[in-house]
């Protein structure tokens, strides 16, 4: 899935079983990604236009391969 943020876009591998919390965790444990996150760490994912809640899987909000998470 590719991820874009303030005109960023990185590429993460990730399994259709994961948590969208697991996301948050690898953006937040990586500083290469610190300057896509808003600095009070208060963001939240979109995919195709709805908000993702993190206590579910990806693959629970219709993710597919290639798709983009906002």
């Amino acid at each position: 899935m590719a991820i874009r943020g303030k005109g960023a876009f990185l590429v993460k591998e990730i399994e259709s079983c994961a948590k969208v919390s697991e996301l948050k965790k690898f953006l937040e444990g990586s500083n290469m990604y610190s300057n896509v996150l808003p600095e009070d760490r208060r963001y939240f994912f979109i995919h195709k236009q709805s908000v993702m809640y993190e206590d579910q899987s990806f693959e629970w909000h219709g993710v597919k391969e290639d798709d983009t998470i906002e």
